[in-house]
């Protein structure tokens, strides 16, 4: 007869890339797993939409083939199904929303003499809004198992500068998969740093931009420019940050290319305390160079604008949320 040494459960209505990585992470362990599967009245209790038994019976158990070796899996008709009478379970896999009901499992084997479990946390995997991928917004239409928006998704962003907007609309169309349908909203937002920002004020900017962009809205996208050291001493460097925010409270972070001013600038900046983009319009004749082709547009000949630099800012902020299995926070 198999030693189980491993055990979880679920419902496992609709598998989606959350319960992969749950059932991945049984299987890494190398020991004989036992998973429990809701039964469909108990499943009924807390949902409205319940594939049958048999159906989630296999399809789970079709994925099991795949990626394990010794496994069974039984029907649950209790929160705690074998888990708290086999003697030979060591381990325990958890989603991070379903932790407490390992402790409460662990409570009653030591209260049956047995030893607790060393449970293990998978955290959720989120959908791209930021929002854990579900079985419930699966069936709903709002995500697929790979956490992609199906419905519309607003994504809001914290500059009316048509450099700015333009970038940030380049960068979400570049990933229709993950973004299929997108609606921009613009507004004007505060940046709470000084007009010509240096040093982390670049990142404060943007984060406080992307903060006040998303409400109301999926996703928040700030951008902020601004001056930082560079490696070597004596130099600095134009950057553009982008934050992005979500409805979860997380945010995600990119910067684009760095470049350098004419000295000329830097002195006037400092003496005169004006922005960059205002000396850098003074010097080349161009009205309106932060709005328009930004000063790096001046400086390299028009090869590169402010819309493409801020176009590669977001889409390096994208990166966490394109790839969000491999940005896991796991514990």
């Amino acid at each position: 007869m198999t030693e189980f040494g491993v055990c979880l459960g679920g419902t496992f209505n609709v598998l989606h890339d959350g319960h992969k990585l749950l059932l991945r992470t049984a299987f890494g362990m190398g020991e004989p797993v036992i998973i429990g599967l809701t039964s469909d009245r108990m499943a009924m209790e807390h949902r409205e939409r319940v594939r049958n038994y048999a159906d989630r019976y296999r399809t789970l158990r079709n994925y099991c083939l795949k990626v394990g070796r010794s496994f069974r899996i039984v029907e649950l008709n209790d929160p705690y199904g074998p888990s708290v009478e086999l003697p030979g379970l060591r381990h325990i896999v958890v989603s991070s929303g379903t932790k407490s009901t390992a402790s409460e499992i662990n409570r009653i084997r030591e209260s049956n003499g047995l030893k607790a479990l060393e449970i293990t946390t998978v955290p959720l995997i989120a959908a791209a809004d930021g929002l854990p991928i579900s079985s419930t917004r699966i069936l709903s239409g709002e995500c697929d198992r790979h956490g992609n928006i199906l419905r519309v998704l607003n994504i809001g962003i914290g500059s009316e500068n048509s450099s700015k907007v333009s970038g940030v609309r380049d960068a979400f169309r570049l990933y229709r998969t993950e973004f299929r349908r997108v609606s921009f909203h613009c507004k004007s937002t505060e940046s709470g740093v000084p007009e010509q920002p240096v040093g982390d004020e670049i990142a404060r900017g943007a984060i406080s931009r992307a903060r006040e962009a998303l409400r109301g809205n999926d996703l928040g996208v700030g951008i902020e420019a601004g001056l930082i050291d560079g490696l070597l001493p004596g130099t600095r460097f134009d950057v553009q940050f982008c934050a992005i925010a979500d409805r979860s409270g997380r945010f995600t972070y990119g910067q684009g290319i760095g470049f350098s001013y004419p000295p000329i600038v830097l002195e006037r900046m400092e003496r005169e305390g004006r922005t960059v983009g205002d000396i850098v319009s003074d010097i080349s004749g161009l009205r309106n160079v932060g709005s328009g082709i930004g000063a790096v547009g001046f400086l390299s000949k028009r090869r590169l604008t402010r819309r493409q630099i801020t176009r590669d800012a977001v889409i390096a902020a994208l990166i966490p949320r394109l790839n969000r299995e491999l940005y896991l926070e796991r514990t």
